[in-house]
């Protein structure tokens, strides 16, 4: 099958997200598959968004892994944010989409602003996985350029109001492929985040836990470094490359979500709960998520929980993953997302794992 990906973030960053998964996913389920990603803009190197590094990265159109690789990282006059970029797509990037393909998903909204350039013959389905808001979003949304929509957590779908298009909620998850040690005679201590650290941090809830945390410690992993100081027994140890997770996992007790009440927050599906749990973590979560999404799921407990010593006094450092957590990984979410996306009919469909 030939599938093409256009997504929010390029192939390669250091943020890993799902359509990044999928892609490998695909590929190794012997697709042709491309990655498209959002495309870089004068604009953007004048703002200086991207490192050196990452520039030297973008110069590229084009590059070709391998025969089932594509990552396409194209370049625009103006960001396809805007309302006439559509008309200013150059040539190249136009041939891209362009392609005859079996199917398109659609992870940046924006793209939508282009389904004029796609092939007649293409399934085209719009995967969301952020709460969308910004007033461009939703009327490119409702325009409906789509046959069927899938989003990570239902509450984006609520959101939205819409009815009329065949929908399904296919939560992210983790990778199976990651070599996990869930068994390790090492004892288990300290929690860990590991993720972005802009506004869905709640950083009041960091020091509540930091002044709770007698017997335990915090290692907190990811970008960009906290403005303020941190709290005692918590510990900034910067970024850490997506591939060296799994060992530090294996090393903790609790993996933590300190994320702040917010509309984007409750429409979130962390890949890192998914990766917390398959790792033999117990998980903790604000109050506000585990009643929203997570309220049958094992080993998934809220600060509160905890603070009242319900874990204190248990040794989990060995459990075993259930075959619910199973059901959570990249390769069965590729082909949960196929298989709905070629079949026929209407499908209203809501997971909470």
């Amino acid at each position: 099958m030939k599938i093409l990906l256009l997504a929010h973030t390029y192939y390669g960053s250091p943020f890993k997200v799902g359509s990044h998964f999928l892609f490998e996913e695909f590929r190794i389920s012997n697709h042709e598959v491309r990655h498209i990603s959002t495309p870089i803009t004068p604009f953007h190197r004048i703002l200086r968004v991207f490192t050196r590094n990452k520039s030297k990265m973008h110069s590229a159109r084009f590059v070709n892994q391998d025969a089932n690789l594509g990552n396409v990282i194209p370049n625009t006059l103006i960001p396809i944010q805007m309302r006439l970029s559509a008309l200013f797509i150059p040539k190249k990037f136009r041939a891209e989409i362009s392609q005859k393909v079996d199917l398109i998903i659609v992870d940046q909204v924006y793209f939508l602003r282009l389904t004029k350039y796609f092939h007649p013959d293409a399934q085209v389905i719009l995967r969301l996985t952020d709460y969308v808001s910004k007033r461009t979003e939703i009327s490119l949304i409702q325009k409906g350029n789509f046959s069927k929509i899938v989003v990570t957590n239902q509450n984006i779908l609520k959101n939205l109001h819409i009815s009329n298009i065949p929908s399904m909620v296919i939560p992210n998850g983790y990778s199976s492929r990651e070599k996990r040690l869930l068994n390790s005679v090492v004892k288990r201590h300290g929690m860990i985040y590991v993720g972005a650290l802009d506004s869905r941090i709640d950083w009041l809830l960091i020091q509540n836990i930091a002044t709770h945390a007698e017997f335990e410690f915090l290692h907190i992993y990811g970008l960009p470094k906290p403005k303020a100081a941190l709290p005692d027994r918590v510990s900034y140890l910067g970024p850490i490359p997506h591939g060296d997770t799994s060992r530090l996992y294996e090393q903790f007790r609790f993996g933590i979500l300190p994320y702040r009440f917010s509309p984007q927050n409750i429409c979130r599906s962390p890949m890192k709960l998914y990766e917390y749990i398959s790792s033999g973590l117990i998980v903790l979560v604000p109050e506000f998520l585990k009643d929203s999404q997570y309220s049958e799921i094992e080993w998934i407990s809220t600060f509160t929980s905890w603070i009242q010593n319900d874990f204190k006094d248990k040794d989990y450092s060995t459990r075993i993953v259930t075959k619910n957590e199973n059901g959570s990984t990249w390769e069965v979410i590729s082909q949960r997302l196929l298989h709905f996306s070629l079949e026929d009919g209407v499908e209203i469909f809501e997971d909470t794992l």
